[in-house]
């Protein structure tokens, strides 16, 4: 009863440091300052790296600051271990549906972003789910070993951002002992240039992003371009990330 009068009021019993539940995982949240009155929200779901958490991603206080500055309802899901495609997709969407409940959602304009491990899982995403999302912005990790085979249809718009100095997911991966490889950032812009079909050889942007330099591979199918960004520093994340990902997803 009391879930249907707060839902009734506009309310919603979770979100900012409140964990949201659903069946099978759980997620924070956190919504615009007046959400009630900007319609149908666009969403930026973040994946942590390993040993994050999402009470952990929600003291970057810049980042939350830039999200709902941006107008963009912000979600970290509780990562089930090892995401596993496409399992794990059950949960995703009903955490959709939960978030569409709570507080409305505009589902063409769901959107990716993840560190390390969580920028793995965010490149499994947009490979092979990526009719579901509208554009996908990891940074520090890209496929592990093996990587896919093909990707599904429509490609969509990404932007990979890679600390040059990055020893915990150097340029170009490295392997846990027989069975873990981290892949290797050249081979999969290669993979993703050669799947998608665009000019081979990438245009240099004229305006760097925030900290970042960043080059687009144009002509790629569907229109939807690909990116790569490099900056001077190792496994992190740039400070204004949030907010650099947030222009270039809600422009396009």
């Amino acid at each position: 009863m009391l879930m249907f009068l707060l839902m009734a009021c506009g309310e919603s019993d979770c979100g900012d440091d409140v964990v949201c539940k659903v069946s099978g995982g759980e997620y924070q949240a956190q919504a615009p300052d007046g959400w009630r009155t900007l319609g149908d929200l666009p969403v930026a779901f973040h994946f942590y790296g390993y040993q994050g958490t999402p009470e952990k991603s929600f003291q970057d206080t810049q980042a939350l600051q830039e999200w709902r500055d941006a107008g963009v309802l912000y979600v970290v899901p509780e990562e089930p271990g090892w995401w596993d495609f496409p399992d794990d997709m059950a949960l995703m969407e009903t955490i959709l549906d939960d978030l569409d409940s709570r507080w409305g959602i505009d589902r063409e304009r769901l959107f990716l972003t993840g560190h390390s491990t969580g920028a793995s899982s965010v490149h499994d995403l947009a490979c092979l789910d990526p009719a579901t999302w509208r554009a996908a912005s990891p940074f520090s990790g890209v496929f592990w070993e093996p990587i896919p085979d093909a990707c599904e249809e429509p490609a969509m718009p990404l932007r990979h951002t890679h600390g040059l100095a990055d020893e915990t997911w150097p340029w170009e991966g490295r392997s846990f002992g027989e069975n873990s490889t981290q892949g290797g950032v050249d081979e999969t812009l290669a993979f993703l240039v050669a799947e998608r079909g665009c000019d081979p050889e990438p245009v240099a942007q004229a305006e760097p992003v925030g900290k970042s330099t960043c080059v687009t591979w144009t002509g790629c199918a569907d229109g939807e371009d690909l990116q790569l960004c490099t900056h001077e520093d190792g496994h992190s994340k740039p400070a204004d990330w949030a907010a650099t990902s947030a222009a270039w997803m809600l422009a396009l």
